[in-house]
């Protein structure tokens, strides 16, 4: 039998946006209930993501975390987070790519993201601000940055140990 040509390799399915969760049609951040605010944070570095799940968690907000953009699209439909924080550049689909997704998704347009990057030139942040992003803060950072602008854009009642 002669030699047949190998198939061609798949190509990866292009990043979907998270489905709205059953009966919530609308699904956006989780409605003022009590519970501290739910935060992602989506980072390639693990030490950076560490840093960033910590001191959140201290400051008494529920964190998860995802390690690059397509990540935090699966994320963001399973936990529907109050908030965002995320890096620009990551593999498999880099920050901009999911903002991007996020802000033209209608179940999640409303969720306030913060970039968090190294990416400190005009462009980049002008980029993140036509995509959609809330707010933009540039690595390396004091962790009180961090705090005050995740508070920034929290309701009062989800503000966590820094309630204002």
């Amino acid at each position: 039998m002669p030699d047949e040509p190998a198939p061609a390799p798949k190509e990866a399915a292009p990043p979907q946006p998270p489905a709205p969760a059953p009966a919530e049609a609308a699904a956006e951040p989780a409605a003022a209930d009590g519970l501290p605010a739910k935060i992602l944070v989506a980072d390639d570095v693990a030490l950076m993501r560490n840093l960033l799940l910590r001191a959140l968690a201290k400051a008494g907000y529920l964190v998860t975390e995802a390690h690059n953009g397509k990540q935090a699209l699966e994320m963001v439909n399973r936990e529907r987070p109050d908030l965002i924080v995320l890096d620009s550049m990551m593999p498999v689909l880099s920050g901009p790519e999911c903002l991007k997704i996020l802000k033209s998704t209608p179940h999640t347009k409303n969720i306030p993201v913060i970039m968090c990057t190294a990416r400190s030139e005009k462009p980049d942040v002008v980029e993140s601000a036509q995509l959609g992003a809330d707010d933009y803060i540039v690595k390396p950072f004091k962790i009180e940055t961090v705090l005050e602008r995740v508070a920034k854009h929290l309701p009062p009642e989800k503000r966590g140990a820094t309630k204002k």
